[in-house]
């Protein structure tokens, strides 16, 4: 009897230790860490990214100084392109993925939005609308956005 409690406490130790290790992260680098907490882009040169095909490069540029540049990996239109998404891939920063949508309204108004965000790094950049047709890049910490799995 007394061995079978023993090997039951030894299941249930090892049952916990085995899901404790399983649920634990690598921690992240900073990646963008020497980068400006917000960049500023004007909606044309955003908007001008639209016209691209999907395959060919693409550049966005931020407060004159610093741009994105890669290929357009992927390029969705629906509803009859009131809403496009593209997903360009940036090789200068580990291949991270730039993901923009635009929506137009029935006054052909345009709205972005967009995440910069690479799963190695523990932080990342939202496009959010700002003043005067200007949008930020907003550095925001990914573990905010992208909450782990805890199956």
């Amino acid at each position: 009897m007394k061995r079978t409690i023993y090997l039951a406490i030894g299941l249930i130790c090892s049952i916990y230790s085995n899901q404790s290790y399983a649920q634990s992260t690598a921690s992240k680098t900073a990646r963008f860490a020497n980068y400006p907490k917000i960049m500023y882009c004007n909606a044309a040169a955003i908007s001008k990214l639209f016209t691209i095909k999907q395959g060919e490069q693409a550049v966005l540029n931020f407060n004159d100084q610093l741009s994105f540049k890669g290929a357009i990996v992927r390029k969705i239109s629906k509803f009859n392109n009131t809403l496009q998404t593209l997903a360009i891939q940036l090789p200068e920063l580990d291949n991270s993925i730039l993901l923009i949508s635009k929506r137009t309204a029935t006054n052909n108004s345009e709205v972005f939005i967009g995440h910069l965000y690479n799963n190695k790094f523990s932080e990342g950049f939202q496009l959010i609308a700002g003043k005067n047709g200007e949008y930020e890049m907003v550095k925001i910490a990914v573990n905010q956005v992208m909450q782990p799995c805890n199956l």
